[in-house]
């Protein structure tokens, strides 16, 4: 008689190296050592070992040539499709985010993103969005649109003819009617401005200043630039106006 390891029950072995009593016991026996082994270097080397070699490369190669394996890919995608869309999912993501957002390699990246082209254009989409919903209206044109119209001018304001740059007569979105007076319709109609890749132009920042919000056609504000002696130099420090080119 023996006993044994796991339920401490006493039994007759079939084996002289039998330590569990059943079948079952002897898998609870396999887990607990397995889970023990895990943690010692020697298994983490050994796996190491493994995930670089040639063998293992040659056996996902079977596996995903394999039906099965094509069958898989189709099911881990519709798995992760349900899962990131789990609470469980929400809760981790939201935490690796916010460490990750902490460090110094997202603030470097950020600023490379924000110099770029593409970085620009969002935000000025982000900007226009925001100003949609605060002064409810709706915009029905696309980023490409609106980069088309940008490269139309070639680099120059439609309206004063001087070249586009980064501190005076920068790049700016012009709305034709202004949202402060779309906004005004809103209140007393309650039906939104639709504003179109026709109802937008780009401007200098100097011309739209000077426009604010009166709807100008660009030979009208062309005199009203043209007869102004000195810049309004207060108006071009602006920070609610991005750079939108």
């Amino acid at each position: 008689m023996k006993e044994c390891i796991v339920c401490r029950k006493e039994y007759v072995p079939i084996r002289n190296n039998q330590k569990c009593c059943s079948s079952k016991c002897s898998k609870i026996h396999k887990n607990n050592f397995m889970k023990e082994y895990r943690k010692t270097e020697a298994s983490k080397l050994a796996y190491e070992r493994y995930r670089n070699s040639d063998k293992k490369k040659a056996c996902v190669k079977r596996f995903l040539l394999s039906e099965k394996g094509k069958s898989y890919k189709k099911y881990y995608k519709d798995y992760n499709k349900k899962y990131r869309k789990t609470d469980k999912f929400k809760s981790i993501y939201l935490i690796c985010q916010e460490r990750y957002m902490q460090t110094d390699e997202y603030k470097k990246s950020m600023q490379r993103y924000k110099q770029s082209e593409k970085g620009k254009r969002n935000s000025m989409l982000c900007a226009t969005r925001r100003r949609e919903a605060k002064n409810n209206s709706i915009h029905k044109w696309i980023k490409e649109e609106w980069k088309q119209k940008c490269e139309d001018t070639k680099g120059f304001c439609p309206c004063c003819n001087i070249p586009f740059n980064k501190n005076e007569y920068k790049c700016s979105l012009d709305h034709t009617p202004s949202l402060s007076e779309a906004n005004k319709r809103f209140k007393l109609t309650g039906v939104k401005q639709i504003y179109t890749i026709e109802n937008i132009n780009p401007l200098c920042l100097r011309c739209n200043t000077i426009k604010n919000n009166r709807n100008l056609s660009i030979k009208e504000l062309r005199k009203i630039v043209m007869n102004k002696e000195s810049k309004p130099k207060d108006l071009y420090t602006s920070k609610t106006l991005n750079s939108y080119y």
